[in-house]
């Protein structure tokens, strides 16, 4: 039996559904083809072959230990309870610093979350093997074909002994949240599968965080963020998605004439006294010392913004007119009223007649 146990972990350390295993720092994967390409690992941490259990590590702590116990639990204390992962901190992802397969393996290798073990069950065929006494899980991708195995490895307790081996295997996911449901303060989320001959059980089940389990890393594309990290990547994408809208909106402005709807200009009262508000603004803006008569359109847009301003009909006046008038309108405040048509949903162009003497 032990001579098949060390040709067998030869054969599936070197090779994978037909295909040579490739490494990430060191460490064997198998591309399974996933649409975000994650590259799961080919043996649990501290596993020398897909077979052997590995090391049992409590969530959050970067090593195995004797006992599993909350007296012998990172983040717990008798007089605080625990101390980190709480709803206080609102921390519900494995840090970086927390993080055994980022900090030991290096690279983007890392605990998977419950997201990249849903997209792995989500891609792959499961079958229970017996081979030779030898009970293990196998995952086939359809996609490409190439599989991965994981050992019923079971849980450790309080005294380190393995518990539930030979029945199930258990892997910490990094996550305290499953969609909307948040794991007890105590506990984290676990990747699980009974042994059974016709059923894969693709489970994330709650698992307290003191007890020890074995860890499957993932090979990520993007690097583990710290909260930091993340609540400033979240800035950016909100700033991103303000730009976009603003562009939009811009975008959004149609060549409209004006019908029942009528913008009103900052302190005006109506759209006649508008009017005469913003020839006064003009006047003061454009800077034209000689006398000058056209109809302008004036594009406002759903903000009340002018995005744009030209002449439709010259009167009296030459030269670059247009570009200064143009430029005074675009620097008109805010209408507090925005310009609408008939049916209320776009903006307008809306023609005014500008006939100014400055001296």
């Amino acid at each position: 039996m032990k001579q098949f146990l060390r040709i067998l972990a030869v054969c599936l350390a070197l090779f994978s559904g037909g295909h040579l295993l490739r490494a990430q720092n060191g460490y064997s994967y198998v591309d399974l083809g996933l649409p975000s390409g994650n590259l799961w690992a080919t043996c649990n941490m501290g596993a020398s072959s897909p077979l052997d259990y590995g090391d049992y590590y409590a969530w959050g702590e970067l090593s195995g230990k004797g006992s599993y116990t909350w007296d012998s639990y990172k983040y717990y204390s008798p007089a605080n309870g625990i101390t980190k992962y709480t709803g206080k901190d609102k921390l519900f992802t494995l840090e970086p610093e927390d993080d055994p397969a980022h900090l030991k393996w290096g690279g983007n290798w890392q605990v998977p979350s419950v997201a990249d073990w849903i997209e792995l069950t989500s891609n792959v065929k499961c079958y229970a093997v017996t081979s030779n006494g030898v009970k293990y899980l196998r995952l086939v991708s359809k996609k490409n074909s190439r599989e991965i195995l994981f050992p019923l490895n079971g849980i450790r307790k309080e005294n380190g002994t393995t518990a539930q081996a030979d029945n199930a295997f258990y892997i910490w996911l990094s996550d305290r949240i499953n969609g909307y449901l948040v794991a007890e303060e105590g506990d984290a989320f676990a990747a699980c599968s009974k042994y059974s001959a016709e059923v894969f059980m693709d489970m994330q089940v709650s698992v307290s965080r003191c007890y020890g389990l074995g860890i499957r890393p993932v090979y990520c594309k993007h690097p583990k963020q710290n909260k930091a990290q993340r609540e400033e990547q979240a800035q950016r994408e909100e700033q991103e998605r303000i730009r976009r809208e603003q562009e939009e909106k811009a975008g959004e402005v149609v060549s409209v004439f004006m019908t029942t709807y009528k913008p009103i200009y900052p302190g005006a009262s109506d759209f006649s006294s508008s009017i005469k508000l913003f020839q006064e603004f003009l006047k003061k803006n454009m800077a034209v010392n000689d006398e000058y008569s056209f109809v302008g359109s004036v594009f406002i847009g759903k903000d009340g913004r002018v995005y744009d301003a030209k002449i439709t009909r010259l009167k009296i006046g030459g030269g670059n007119l247009e570009a200064i008038f143009r430029k005074a309108a675009l620097s008109s405040p805010v209408w507090i009223t925005p310009a609408k048509d008939s049916d209320g949903q776009r903006n307008v162009k809306c023609e005014i007649l500008v006939k100014l003497v400055n001296p």
